[in-house]
Formats: C-alpha cells, sequence, structure tokens
C-alpha cells in the first residue's frame, strides 16, 4: 500500500526475522518528514530533562574552573569624571558618579562584552543581576 507520493523521501529499514525454522525479511518504510518530527520531540524532551549533577560533580567542576584565569569587568556607561579630579586620586578616595545606581551595567569576561544587567549588593557582596537571573559576583567589600 502506498500512502504517499512517489517522489517523497522514507528511511527505509529492513530487518531478519526468524521464527522456528522459517526464515524471512521485514522491510519498514518511515516517511522522512516523520523522522524529523519525532527529532524534535527528541530535541524539546532532552532541554526539559536536564540534571544538576551530584556534589561531587560540581566540586570536581568548580576545582576545574578555579584554574582557569578570568577576567570580569562591570561597565557602567555615561559616568563623568574630570581629568584634574582622576590625576588627584589617591589611595581610599570616593568618587561620586552622576548616574543612578541602578542604570544598567554590562559585564565583559575577559575583554568581550557577554552580559547586560543591573549592579547589586547583597550583604558585603558586589553583583551583577544579570536578566537571565544568574547573578555574576564581582568583588567583596
Amino acid at each position: 500500500m502506498q500512502i504517499l507520493s512517489p517522489n517523497e523521501a522514507v528511511v527505509a529499514i529492513g530487518f531478519e526475522i526468524t521464527m522456528g525454522e522459517s526464515r524471512g525479511m521485514m522491510n519498514l518504510g518511515i516517511p522522512s518528514i516523520m523522522v524529523k518530527m519525532i527529532g524534535q520531540k527528541f530535541e524539546q524532551q532532552w532541554s526539559i530533562q536536564r540534571r544538576s549533577g551530584s556534589s561531587a560533580e560540581q566540586n570536581k567542576m568548580r576545582l576545574l574552573l578555579n584554574r582557569v584565569p578570568l577576567g570580569l569587568e562591570a561597565l557602567v556607561s555615561g559616568a563623568r569624571i574630570r581629568v584634574e579630579d582622576l590625576l588627584n586620586l589617591e589611595q581610599d578616595d570616593v568618587i561620586s558618579l552622576d548616574i543612578p545606581a541602578t542604570r544598567p551595567a554590562e559585564l565583559r569576561v575577559n575583554g568581550k562584552s557577554k552580559f547586560r544587567g543591573e549592579i547589586i549588593a547583597t550583604g558585603t557582596k558586589r553583583g551583577l543581576l544579570v536578566s537571565n537571573g544568574f547573578a555574576a559576583l564581582l568583588t567583596e567589600n
């Protein structure tokens, strides 16, 4: 029985079946569009079923990542300071910026712009709250 057009692509699977002393071939043809749809379902299920690693796996990953050199910078654009004030800066000086603290900041990883977010403070830690909810801690005060 043919239910597809003659030029439709199919995936052909052949089985050799043995039952007792009888042996024969069974061929199964699946339309390629069905294979693509099944593949999309698997991709959707795979993305949903992500699991978090065990604590041993997380500790191993943390140890491996601690060896990687990584430079983080949070840039707040729009801040202005006079050159004279910049040249006269000394240790423990406080710079007053003429922008609100909630202004969006840019997070650069090894000099490349990666995320945008809002600068936050939690206790003595400062960080950048990225729009997808992850916080990258920058400094400890």
